[in-house]
This record gives structure tokens, C-alpha cells and sequence, in this order.
């Protein structure tokens, strides 16, 4: 009986080296197009802010390991969006002392998109400031 040559070896090993390979990519893929988390939007939102051309309808939560504003934004325009929110805890004096920021993506109706910003409070805070950092519009259309 005859052993496989070096050649044979190492084309089965790159087989099964790209077989493995390609795999992964399909996990990381299937992973990357999840749904994220549903975030649970509270019924009373007693919180409004106007910046730019968006309304922001939230609630602030607070415990002593975290303070997360949570809430519905909603566009002026009937488009998609995608956008990224802050949330700053600020002292007497004005100085952020806190931060978190998050990532929003509108769907493609004229539904009001839930948020969720989370940060951690240094005990400083004595107010939160939820503000727009930054926005792209996608599809721009009159209402």
C-alpha cells in the first residue's frame, strides 16, 4: 500500500482549510443580518426634544449602575433615516460628566423608530441631555 504524496496531503488540507473558511463567513454573515434586540418602549414618554428635523418623544431611567433614555423618533420629512444619538449627563456647573451614545435606523414606513442610549452615571449628573450627533437621509419624499 502506497501513501498519499506531499501534494495530495496539502490539497486536502487546503480543502478542508477553505471549506472551514467559508463556513465561518456564512455564520458571521447570518449573524451581521440579525434582528437586534426589540427594545421595549415605555407608554409614557413625558419627554420631548426638537433637534434638527426630528422629534424625539422619550423617558429617562435611571438606577445607580446606569441611566438610559429610551423613546420614539419620528422625521418631519416622509423618509428613512439612520442616525447617531448621545446621551450626556451634565453637572450644576454644565460639564459633561457622562456619556453613551447608540445607533438608529428607521424601517422603510412612516413609523416612529424606538431608541435606547445607555450610560454609565459618575453621581455628578444633575440633569441628561439627549442630543442628535449625527444623520443621514435616505429616499427623501414630501408627505
Amino acid at each position: 500500500m502506497q501513501s498519499p504524496g506531499p501534494s495530495t496531503v496539502r490539497r486536502g488540507v487546503e480543502h478542508r482549510a477553505l471549506r472551514l473558511l467559508s463556513i465561518l463567513a456564512i455564520l458571521a454573515a447570518a449573524l451581521g443580518c440579525a434582528a437586534p434586540a426589540r427594545i421595549e418602549v415605555p407608554a409614557e414618554l413625558p419627554l420631548v426634544t426638537n433637534e434638527q428635523m426630528f422629534e424625539f418623544r422619550w423617558a429617562l431611567e435611571r438606577d445607580t449602575a446606569r441611566a438610559r433614555a429610551v423613546g420614539l423618533v419620528r422625521p418631519s420629512f416622509n423618509t428613512e433615516f439612520s442616525m447617531t444619538l448621545g446621551l450626556y449627563g451634565v453637572d450644576a456647573s454644565g460639564r459633561i460628566v457622562s456619556r453613551g451614545s447608540t445607533y438608529v435606523r428607521s424601517d422603510f414606513g412612516r413609523q416612529a423608530a424606538p431608541f435606547s442610549v445607555d450610560l454609565a452615571p459618575t453621581g455628578q449628573e444633575t440633569r441628561y441631555e439627549l442630543r442628535l450627533i449625527d444623520y443621514q437621509l435616505t429616499g427623501l419624499r414630501q408627505a
